[in-house]
């Protein structure tokens, strides 16, 4: 083989799987669009030192789109997740100049002394969620990926007690209270935008199980069953399937799990600098900016809680083809238990037909239909063997043992007559029975060989036979069958003229059908020409099988 064929070999077997493959991925694949809800634990997460976060409850709503492959599983959509998060800052002083109702020159240093800073936030996002996991034992299922954010709403109320006094260098202690300015000790509450909405990345997982695998039997396979009938294999029985046993996949799953959302880059920018915290136009309408907001810090949001989801297959699932059910046949000597080539006649009830099978090893597996059905095995040296048997259901296998019984072996009789076996089936050839050349008239000389054979039937008044006749292959065919007929009738009518009874004999003619010497020699043609008879009944045995 050359490089060259080697390649186009290759690239054809390449192609080829390529087709399979995505015939098989066509044939299996399931489409849902999936409608989900979470609730849960939510945190914006700032790593600063100026004071703690803690989170408050969080929640989201998704719909999606899921792809399966038989265990495999990959989710998309658009999602709407909603966090919330308070943040303490702790205690901190800030301070500004203060020169109103002061004589021009003459300044003093206004302190804002925080004693209790707290900032409650709020955040919405729309995430696209890419993640891909596996499906186990058809009830639990595992995804992970990661979710592209955006956030398109925020908010942050913030309340703070601030403590003010004044302070002069020239002055001894501090000034808590003024006649102009009776009150710097108030609670005030603003809420501010946060800074620049920043697309951001998270790592997202989820485990959780089928609810539909605990109250859906019909949503997998349910195991074994029996089949009906003898000797009969059933592999399995699920729900039903174009009328049959076979599994189906339901159109609605329902799941229900444990998630968890972290987001790996910050969520929003630091909004403005530290000095711009605190301005005063008035000392009663204090203003300031979100404290956590400036902290310089990363903010990373967290979400983590239990998810429902509904799920609504797309396409419809393809039935899958019933499985089909077989005779299990074998075919075996009687006596010995091996296995016989036989040819093996099928007949099916329903249908009124008969199939006709070569079984050469002695054993056929027969693709079948419901219904009954007669088999019926055959082969030259055996006698004939039948059974009935009946199948029904998908996935059946019927065992069907048909024991050939060998035919008895021809029993030479010479005169005088000797014992034979009283077996229906035994064959003998009469010797010493001799007709004039070509025609059916008896010569004197088979007179013994006559009356011994009557003896034998009088001795056996329970015996019936049949007297068959042989010719060789020399004349037409049917000449010779004509002569075979003759000669076995002129054998019975000799055995009625010496009283044995008419019903007791049969009579044919083989003609030159049924050899047992080659008729190219004298000899042979010689031992071809020849008349024999078969025990049909023995009075207790019915004669029917042997005369079919």
């Amino acid at each position: 083989m050359t490089g060259k064929q080697f390649k186009l070999i290759l690239l054809a077997f390449l192609i080829g799987s390529a087709l399979y493959a995505r015939a098989d991925i066509k044939r299996e694949s399931r489409h849902f669009i999936t409608t989900e809800a979470g609730i849960g634990y939510s945190a914006l997460l700032n790593n600063s030192d100026i004071g703690r976060s803690a989170g408050l409850a969080g929640g989201k709503l998704q719909v999606g789109y899921e792809w399966n492959y038989r265990k495999l599983i990959v989710h998309t959509g658009l999602e709407f997740a909603m966090l919330s998060n308070t943040s303490v800052a702790n205690p901190f002083t800030l301070e500004t100049p203060y020169t109103q109702g002061l004589p021009s020159g003459l300044s003093m240093t206004q302190h804002f002394d925080f004693q209790s800073y707290k900032a409650t936030q709020l955040m919405g996002q729309v995430n696209i969620p890419i993640q891909a996991g596996m499906v186990f034992s058809d009830r639990y299922y595992f995804l992970a990926g990661a979710r592209i954010g955006l956030p398109v709403m925020h908010s942050a109320s913030t309340t703070a007690q601030v403590n003010t006094y004044l302070t002069d260098p020239y002055l001894i202690g501090n000034i808590h209270t003024v006649p102009v300015h009776d009150a710097y000790t108030s609670t005030e509450k603003a809420s501010f935008p946060w800074a620049s909405n920043i697309v951001n990345a998270q790592v997202s997982a989820e485990f959780g199980v089928v609810l539909n695998s605990f109250f859906d039997k019909s949503s997998k396979t349910t195991g074994k069953g029996k089949g009906k009938g003898r000797n009969s294999n059933a592999r399995r029985s699920t729900t039903s399937n174009k009328g049959k046993q076979a599994q189906t996949t339901p159109q609605i799953l329902y799941r229900v799990g444990v998630f968890a959302d972290y987001g790996v880059t910050s969520c929003f920018k630091q909004s403005a600098a530290p000095g711009t915290l605190v301005s005063v136009a008035e000392p009663r309408q204090m203003t300031f900016n979100d404290y956590f907001a400036v902290a310089n810090k990363p903010v990373n949001s967290l979400l983590v809680g239990v998810k429902f989801a509904v799920l609504f297959q797309l396409n419809q699932p393809k039935p899958e083809k019933p499985l089909p059910s077989y005779f299990d046949i074998y075919i075996a000597d009687a006596s010995t238990g091996n296995p016989v080539p036989a040819s093996l006649a099928i007949y099916e009830h329903a249908k009124k037909k008969t199939t006709t099978k070569s079984v050469r090893n002695g054993h056929l597996k027969y693709r079948a239909k419901d219904g009954d059905y007669t088999f019926t095995a055959t082969n030259e040296q055996y006698l004939p063997a039948s059974q009935d048997a009946s199948i029904a259901g998908e996935d059946v296998t019927e065992t069907i043992r048909l024991a050939l019984t060998p035919k008895p072996q021809p029993v030479v009789i010479d005169t005088p007559v000797v014992d034979i076996p009283i077996v229906v089936g035994t064959k003998v050839v009469l010797h010493n029975l001799f007709f004039a050349t070509n025609k059916t008239t008896i010569l004197p000389e088979s007179k013994e060989a006559l009356d011994d054979l009557s003896a034998f039937m009088a001795s056996h008044p329970q015996v019936e036979i049949r007297i068959t006749g042989h010719t060789d292959n020399v004349g037409s065919d049917q000449a010779n069958q004509t002569l075979s007929e003759g000669r076995a009738n002129a054998v019975r009518d000799e055995l009625i003229r010496r009283g044995v009874a008419p019903d007791r004999i049969e009579a044919d003619g083989k003609g030159e059908t049924e050899p047992i010497a080659d008729n190219a020699t004298e000899e042979g043609r010689a031992k071809n020409r020849r008349v024999e008879f078969t025990i049909i009944s023995t009075g207790d045995e019915d004669i029917e099988q042997l005369r079919e």
